[in-house]
């Protein structure tokens, strides 16, 4: 009956026995929408009935898990100098606008934008 219930991707009331069991319970319970700050707890609970011999094999996929899917560190890199360029281009045409209106407007808009280009200068 076991082998039919884990058949079921979303299960996880099963003890692990070997890093493979384990590694499939915890990717079950991810399935299942496992809370971020409950991870260390889950692997905890999913490497609970494992001997030393699975425990190294299960830590070690712990550490590098060859099925994960990341990003080029240069794209987020170039996405960052993209996005701070164009909070850049926003604040300068917002501060230009206010220097603009400045007989006109309330002066601490003014400030706010000569502090802030002092503090960039500096």
């Amino acid at each position: 009956m076991e082998a039919v219930r884990r058949a079921n991707p979303k299960y996880t009331n099963f003890k692990s026995r070997t890093a493979v069991d384990a590694v499939e319970q915890f990717c079950n319970m991810q399935r299942n929408g496992l809370n971020a700050m409950r991870i260390p707890e889950a692997l905890i609970e999913c490497a609970a009935g494992l001997c030393d011999r699975e425990m190294d094999l299960f830590e070690t996929w712990i550490v590098n898990p060859s099925d994960v899917k990341g990003m080029d560190a240069a794209v987020i890199g170039a996405q960052n100098l993209a996005e701070h360029e164009r909070l850049v281009r926003e604040h300068d045409i917002k501060c230009a606008h206010t220097l603009k209106n400045a007989g006109r407007a309330d002066p601490a808009p003014l400030e706010a934008c000569a502090d802030e280009k002092v503090a960039e200068m500096e």
